[in-house]
């Protein structure tokens, strides 16, 4: 009896550990995606779901960024503020910075407000910014958990093509009907799965009523620095014309 609970120990043990490493063997995404009605190209640089996970340099692409879009949850409660430095200076250095506020950043708004300010990041508060002389629009909405979110508002003053920036996925889909491109973070994937089986759905690329919808994976953790059946990821997107 003795042998066998010390076995199982010893199992769980190793199957925390491996669980452990997972959660920090990160992907590197590369996709392009049809955007442009024009022969315009942009790189951009999709990051979601940091929580309190150090950035590192060998996971950011090498490629330059013309933008980089940051998905929420860039930090959590109990995240040290010199983790959030670091991981605002690997991103401004990126590229220009846009933002989009998640759940667990509203519970540090006092702290992280300055922050977006002092390191130049344009917030998207269910707001919408012409980019490029007015070739393309860029959108974000607020955090649809804790109910700040307004996508009309966001969207009505856009005109096609429109990339929409949502931390949570779970919002009127109806309403953002005229977004080519929806990138959005919050799920982690589920973060622990067995199999196809988790809490959230996998995440990945989504086709829907004409419009393509990214559920990331995140960079990071949240509640236990654990990932089974799914890995953290950053995401480096290609805009390119839609012809091609």
């Amino acid at each position: 009896m003795k042998k066998r609970l010390l076995t199982g120990l010893a199992l769980l043990a190793a199957a925390a550990g491996w669980m452990k490493s997972s959660a920090v063997l990160t992907k590197k995404e590369v996709r392009t995606v049809p955007f442009f009605q024009s022969d315009e190209k942009k790189t951009l640089l999709f990051v979601a779901d940091l929580h309190s996970r150090k950035l590192r340099r060998q996971d950011l692409p090498r490629e330059k960024a013309d933008y980089v879009l940051i998905g929420g949850d860039l930090a959590e409660p109990g995240t040290p503020m010199s983790v959030v430095h670091w991981n605002l200076q690997m991103l401004t250095k990126a590229g220009p910075c846009f933002f989009v506020w998640g759940n667990n950043d509203h519970e540090l708004a006092e702290k992280l407000a300055p922050l977006l300010k002092q390191y130049g990041l344009t917030e998207l508060n269910n707001t919408a910014v012409s980019m490029d002389n007015g070739s393309w629009f860029l959108a974000g909405v607020d955090d649809a958990t804790s109910y700040r979110d307004n996508l009309h508002q966001a969207m009505r003053h856009t005109e096609d093509p429109v990339l929409l920036l949502s931390h949570n996925p779970y919002i009127d889909w109806e309403s953002f009907r005229s977004a080519r491109l929806v990138l959005s973070g919050h799920t982690h994937g589920g973060q622990i799965r067995i199999g196809p089986f988790g809490v959230e759905p996998l995440p990945g690329w989504y086709a829907f009523d004409g419009r393509l919808i990214l559920l990331s994976s995140g960079y990071g953790t949240t509640r236990v620095p654990l990932r089974l059946g799914t890995r953290p990821a950053v995401h480096l997107i290609h805009l390119c014309p839609a012809e091609e």
